[in-house]
């Protein structure tokens, strides 16, 4: 769980500078027109988008984690070995890290409100899944109610993760009436990653 933790994703700002593409690139990208592999589209342009890469760090480690079978799993187990790890473990362990302690103000608060997104987003579509069973069903909707109660007495002094914790409110209120796998917060990895 170290890799979501907020100080574990903070790029220093000499390398976020180091990271910023050229501006004058050809259309399409690259330079013969075809897409750029070295330079990846980014919401904030031309800049290294810190944000995304944090979303894409979180998404590797929570769309692991809550993976359909992995669920099935983690509650088969539970049956069959004493003091195994269980879903419900799971998903509290993993809200607890995203939720629990607020990150120090500034980058690493942002980095922070990327993981809780990404965690959300991750436990909501594993909820939404035709391939999960109806064991893997409840235990979402029993957890996500638990995050929802979390979420909704959160409140931050900055006005963008105070947004941040009303639309992941909301989020769940809608979740919790008709259970739907969200539009992913976080980027799919590189082309060429290096897993």
């Amino acid at each position: 769980m170290d890799d979501v933790d907020p100080a574990s994703l903070v790029i220093p700002e000499h390398l976020l500078a180091s990271l910023t593409t050229p501006v004058e690139r050809e259309p399409g990208g690259g330079r013969s027109g075809q897409p750029d592999q070295e330079n990846m589209e980014s919401s904030t342009g031309y800049a290294f988008d810190h944000l995304a890469a944090a979303r894409t760090i979180a998404g590797l480690v929570f769309d692991q984690l809550f993976e359909p079978a992995t669920a099935a799993r983690l509650v088969g187990f539970a049956d069959r070995q004493q003091n195994a790890l269980t879903l419900p473990e799971v998903i509290d362990v993993c809200a607890k890290k995203v939720f629990g302690t607020p990150a120090q103000a500034g980058m690493q608060r942002s980095l922070q409100r990327q993981t809780q997104r990404v965690f959300l987003d991750a436990v909501m579509t594993l909820g939404a899944s035709p391939q999960a069973t109806p064991d893997v069903k409840a235990v979402v909707m029993a957890s996500l109610a638990q995050v929802k109660a979390t979420v909704a007495g959160m409140k931050d002094a900055d006005p963008v993760n105070e947004a941040s914790l009303r639309q992941m409110e909301r989020d769940l209120t809608r979740y919790a009436q008709n259970p739907m796998a969200p539009k992913k917060a976080s980027a799919a990895a590189p082309i060429m990653a290096p897993i």
